[in-house]
Formats: structure tokens, sequence, C-alpha cells
């Protein structure tokens, strides 16, 4: 990674170590546009953190003065972090690449085809499901 890991709290730390080895087990190297999108990711997960940590704090919820409960403003937070941090870390380009930037959600859904496709040929030729 081109960040430098001072830079991070304990959660962004955590986080690329974790994604820096499991790119380490997987032979892959990521580019300038990846280690900044993981940078971004690990920024999101130190906010996270602080975004809990206020939580415990404050207690999930409060009560006002007119008697109405009131979900602490930081649940919400929490919450569009995390759906950040899924996008961001699911733009991260790994693996072999052709220079074009492929959807995410239909290459799932053409492997899911070819599973299917290849599923029924093996079992149309004696392969059985194994």
């Amino acid at each position: 990674m081109t960040a430098r890991r001072d830079q991070f709290g304990a959660a962004g730390r955590k986080l690329v170590a974790s994604i820096t080895a499991q790119l380490k087990d997987d032979g892959l190297e990521p580019d300038a546009r990846d280690a900044a999108l993981v940078g971004e990711a690990a920024h999101l997960a130190d906010r996270m953190s602080s975004l809990r940590e206020m939580v415990v704090r404050d207690g999930e919820s409060a009560v006002t003065s007119a008697g109405t409960v009131r979900l602490h403003p930081a649940i919400a937070e929490l919450r569009q972090h995390s759906i950040a941090i899924a996008k961001v870390l699911g733009s991260v380009a790994l693996g072999e690449t052709t220079g074009t930037v492929k959807d995410a959600d239909k290459q799932r859904a053409a492997n899911t085809r070819w599973r299917a496709h290849n599923l029924a040929k093996r079992q149309a030729a004696g392969g059985g499901a194994g």
C-alpha cells in the first residue's frame, strides 16, 4: 500500500493489514487507484470506530424533554459509513485486469449463468453435481 500506515487509527490499520495480507496470500499487489481506495476505506473504518465509541458513551437513545425517544444520530452515520465502506471496497479491482473495469453485478450474473450452464453440462454427461 502506498499510504503510510501511521496516518490511520487502530481500525484503519487493522483493515489495511487484513487487506494487505490477503493480497499477499493471493500473490497480488494493488495499483495506485486500489491503494487510494483502501486508504479511503481505512479512514472510514476509523470514523466508524469513533462513532461506535460515541454511541457507547452516550447510549443508543435518549428521551427528549417532550418525552420522545430519539435514536443517537451516530447510529444513522454508522449505517451510512457501512454502505460507503462496502462501496469503496467493492470498487477495488483486484486480480488480472485487461484495462477495462467490469460491472461487478453483471460479472456476478454472468458467473452464475456459467455455473448453471456447466453444472447442467456435467449432469448431461453423467458427471453428477460434483
